[in-house]
């Protein structure tokens, strides 16, 4: 159930922040799973405390608090950038 709400909000941020193709990558080893999300804009997410009657501005906050970890990364091999979380399970 995290898994689905983190990674909903970051194909939410990449489509109303982001530009171009938004590509997902799903990545599970012994211990983790990580999510990436792609898109080809180059500004970063910021996380932001929201005001109590905003209705939006808490996707990140969400992310940095249930995540084990996350991130932004450049794309070395072309435009844009991947916001990525991991989450830690249990083996």
């Amino acid at each position: 159930m995290i898994a689905q709400l983190l990674t909903s909000e970051l194909v939410t941020n990449a489509l109303e922040h982001g530009a171009g193709t938004i590509e997902l990558s799903v990545t599970r080893s012994p211990g983790e799973l990580r999510i990436d999300v792609f898109d080809e804009s180059s500004e970063k997410p910021v996380s932001q405390a929201a005001g109590a009657a905003e209705l939006k501005g808490r996707g990140m906050l969400i992310v940095e608090t249930l995540a084990s970890a996350w991130g932004v990364q450049s794309r070395p091999d072309r435009q844009g950038k991947s916001v990525w979380f991991i989450l830690r399970t249990v083996t």
